[in-house]
């Protein structure tokens, strides 16, 4: 590790640091200073890289090394060592030293690279190149941001010298998608995890269920139609593949509204003469979401678990006798505390599989009063500022997803808007209470291919959710535009 602290050491050697042209790299890195000089890719250039125990950093390299040959046909040698001994010509990938970061370079980010955040590395391109995350999700984003740098001149391919520091602003950087409405085979949520993982967004949001259709296969209960769900073996696999690009599947099953595909399966568990609510009266409307939860929680290992309860006919349970004897039983005296105790027994639900639940956010008021703090808010609503305060000062988390503009399947407005404050009114007013930023695509809304509404708009996401500007500025535009053409071409 000698040799490695004498090259963080002397980071800046391969020129001094100069305000160039930036790299058109989406998202931006945190920190750039650029060197002069080339880093050239050869044959006899290596990979070297340390493994972790889950193996993970190893697909790191393997996503290098074959996108290195996919792109300029060079095959490099890639070899796993425990004790680093650094070459001319080489490229290092690991992860979470205590190695200090260069003098002049740390500033808020901390003095080591372990300090850095989840998802946070340093890169340096010199004599050799090094990628070291802060963790494995880390040295998978440096490698990404690398890739993002190779060029070409009449030399050969090439990377600039200069040496990058990065974290992301937020946790929760997701795409959701509705196959409940539109089904998705694999291949097309293969090719979106794909595309995600390379602009460093880490969580897909799968809308399972619905009115239209129900489409987790269940071993235990009647609920599909044929050619439209997912097997056990589906999810397995996928969330296989998502772990291997370090995406988190976050999956949803909305209730106690939009269950009119439930409701047809299994009327026992809706209000009698509703059609697509489920009872928040009977005991056996719990009973079967726990059983449900039970069959699939142990399918997705990932901290979030998203409950839907938006858009709820509440009325409905009005006129419902075993929802009214519920508030009687419970001293409620409307429907809305009925509502709020329904989703705190779903909550609970969710904590006993270790999850943290999310819902799309009513803005009803007295959430702040009456739900868990713990439940995690997902502000879809534009407007509706008035009940932000009151939901913040209670500890409570927020992920920001406004109608306008993250409703990329909803909208025609100008992708300038994904960056203005206006739209986020939680993140303009209490940034440290807010998880993370979520697009969304909706399968009522077929007018568009599903390509034309996300690509290129996902690029903005990704730079939203990852840095955090607030300005669509002429120099992004250049970016986006670039890898927008790249997109359409891959």
């Amino acid at each position: 590790m000698k040799i490695f602290c004498v090259l963080l050491a002397a980071v800046l050697s391969c020129g001094p640091a100069y305000a160039g042209r930036k790299p058109d790299v989406i998202p931006s890195p945190r920190r750039i200073i650029y060197g002069t000089g080339e880093f050239y890719l050869n044959k006899n250039t290596v990979i070297l890289y340390r493994p972790t125990g889950d193996g993970k950093i190893g697909l790191s390299v393997g996503a290098l090394k074959r996108r290195i040959r996919e792109r300029t046909g060079i095959d490099i040698f890639a070899e796993a060592v425990q004790e680093v001994d650094l070459v001319y010509n080489c490229i290092l990938v690991m992860t979470g030293t205590e190695e200090e970061l260069p003098a002049g370079l740390s500033g808020k980010y901390g003095g080591k690279i372990k300090d850095l955040g989840s998802g946070g590395y340093f890169l340096n391109v010199d004599n050799n190149i090094i990628i070291c995350g802060s963790d494995d999700a880390g040295a998978f984003y440096g490698v990404q941001t690398l890739l993002q740098l190779i060029g070409r001149d009449e030399t050969g391919w090439s990377f600039r010298c200069m040496t990058v520091i990065d974290e992301p602003e937020f946790t929760y950087r997701a795409q959701h998608f509705d196959p409940a409405r539109q089904f998705r085979d694999m291949d097309v949520l293969r090719k979106y995890i794909r595309i995600m993982s390379a602009y460093k967004m880490n969580v897909m949001h799968l809308h399972f269920t619905d009115d239209q259709s129900w489409t987790l296969g269940s071993s235990n209960y009647d609920l599909t139609v044929p050619g439209r769900f997912y097997t056990k073996d589906d999810l397995k696999r996928l969330v296989w593949y998502a772990g291997n690009h370090f995406i988190t599947i976050v999956p949803e099953i909305d209730v106690p509204g939009h269950s009119r595909a439930l409701c047809r399966h299994h009327p026992e568990v809706c209000c009698s003469g509703g059609t697509n609510i489920l009872c928040a009266g009977r005991e056996e409307t719990y009973s079967f979401l726990d059983d449900i939860f039970r069959e699939f929680m142990p399918y997705f290992p990932g901290e979030y678990f998203h409950i839907g309860a938006d858009e709820v006919a509440r009325k409905t349970w009005g006129r419902c006798p075993d929802c009214l004897a519920r508030m009687k039983a419970e001293g409620f005296t409307d429907v809305t505390e009925l509502y709020f105790y329904f989703v705190n027994r779903v909550n609970e639900l969710v904590k006993q599989h270790g999850k943290r639940t999310i819902i799309w956010w009513e803005h009803l008021p007295g959430t702040a009063e009456k739900l868990d703090s713990g439940i995690i808010l997902e502000k879809w609503h534009n407007g509706r500022e008035d009940t932000v305060p009151a939901a913040a000062e209670k500890g409570f988390r927020f992920i920001e997803a406004p109608y306008h503009p993250l409703y990329l399947s909803h909208t025609d407005k100008p992708v300038e808007d994904i960056f203005k404050k206006k739209y986020y009114a939680v993140l303009r007013e209490y940034p440290g209470s807010v998880e993370g930023i979520s697009s969304c695509s909706w399968g009522d809304r077929d007018e568009w291919g599903e390509d034309e509404v996300l690509l290129p708009r996902i690029l903005a996401v990704a730079e939203k959710a990852w840095a955090n500007p607030w300005k669509f500025t002429h120099r992004f535009r250049k970016r986006y535009d670039k890898h927008s053409k790249l997109l359409q071409e891959r």
